[in-house]
């Protein structure tokens, strides 16, 4: 009997690994700060820009976005525009530059999905011809050692999507990150690294993990930032995993490997992003023919306890112009989300995610 889960948690054992206390995270040519999540430093951005210029600014997002992630930007009035991506998730810059024709426009986001490095040198090139400050949202990439090259006016990571700590973003900067609305630091989460250990060493029996719903969702939340720093505990610690960052992203890189020879193995989906031999996956999506296929398949999963997901719930802003955005909602809709990260029993989850495709 065994448990599936669908994120790596904490262990007992990690907190007695501690080797040489370094900093793990250094950026040649930026300067860093910590923050709790990618969401804040998105916010943290857009006000210091703000305070920059002395006038409310605006950004162009690409609307394939966690809603979520945009709470803080509504608060704060930001003028978000979206904009399409293409096929392959990457920029769609004939539309960009009609939009900046219509509107002066200030920030810019390039993403990079699902940790796959996205080429965002058309993007820095759009950006210094029009004046606007650059972007690279790296939550899915699991560390700056990923690539050799960023281009961004700021990057910003969120280790705590691929280690198991509550709280970690960081965010990086060309240009000094002082400032007086970053707040303290947090207290260490004792509870949450309890409650989390307990689930990793205590539970013992096969649980049906609750899968999320295959519904679309938008998300219109709305709330002020805080601006608070993870624990210096929790930095260090953070640090302390790092340390073996190599063995983590060969596990990952091997986990991929065994799950796609597996899931192409099935008719009816097809890899949702092309990844390259130094990219380090996150997940991995499958993008089904028809909403018809992802349905019977994401509830056959469902039924034998896989963990699967949908990603992302879109911006409530969407929903104006529904025809224009027509291909995220289908892309969501049409998309099944598995898990890879390094603690992943891999051969025990592709046994089931294997029964549950031959009993679909």
């Amino acid at each position: 009997m065994y448990i599936i889960w669908p994120f790596a948690l904490p262990r007992i054992k990690d907190f007695f690994n501690n080797k040489e206390n370094k900093d793990n995270w250094k950026l040649i040519s930026y300067k860093k700060q910590w923050l709790v999540s990618g969401a804040e430093s998105l916010a943290l951005i857009c006000e210091k820009e703000q305070i920059k210029l002395g006038k409310e600014v605006n950004i162009l997002i690409p609307s394939y976005f966690c809603g979520q992630s945009l709470k803080y930007l509504r608060y704060l009035g930001i003028d978000i525009i979206f904009y399409n991506v293409k096929e392959n998730l990457s920029p769609d810059y004939e539309e960009l530059d009609d939009l900046f024709n219509i509107k002066k426009i200030n920030i810019m986001v390039h993403v990079h999905y699902f940790g796959k490095i996205m080429s965002q040198q058309n993007s820095r090139d759009f950006c210094d011809k029009n004046d606007i400050v650059l972007i690279e949202d790296c939550a899915h990439i699991i560390h700056p050692s990923s690539s050799n090259i960023w281009v961004g006016d700021y990057l910003f990571f969120s280790p705590h999507k691929h280690f198991p700590v509550k709280n970690g973003s960081i965010l990086y900067s060309k240009n000094d990150l002082k400032s007086e609305i970053i707040r303290r630091n947090m207290t260490f989460p004792y509870m949450w690294y309890v409650k989390n250990i307990a689930k990793k060493t205590l539970l013992s029996f096969k649980k049906i993990y609750k899968t999320s719903s295959q519904e679309i969702l938008f998300s219109n939340t709305t709330i002020k930032p805080t601006y608070r720093q993870p624990s210096f505990k929790e930095i260090n610690h953070l640090d302390n995993l790092t340390n073996n960052l190599l063995e983590i992203i060969e596990i990952k890189k091997q986990n991929f490997e065994k799950l796609k020879k597996l899931l192409e193995s099935y008719d009816g989906w097809s890899l949702l992003v092309d990844f390259q031999r130094e990219d380090v996956p996150y997940i991995i999506g499958m993008k089904c023919c028809d909403i018809d296929m992802m349905k019977k398949r994401f509830n056959s999963l469902a039924k034998q306890g896989c963990p699967v997901m949908i990603w992302p719930d879109l911006s409530i802003e969407l929903k104006k112009d529904i025809d224009r955005y027509s291909e995220d909602i289908s892309r969501v809709k049409n998309t099944i989300f598995f898990f890879i990260h390094h603690q992943l029993e891999i051969d025990k989850y592709m046994k089931d995610v294997q029964s549950a495709m031959n009993n679909e």
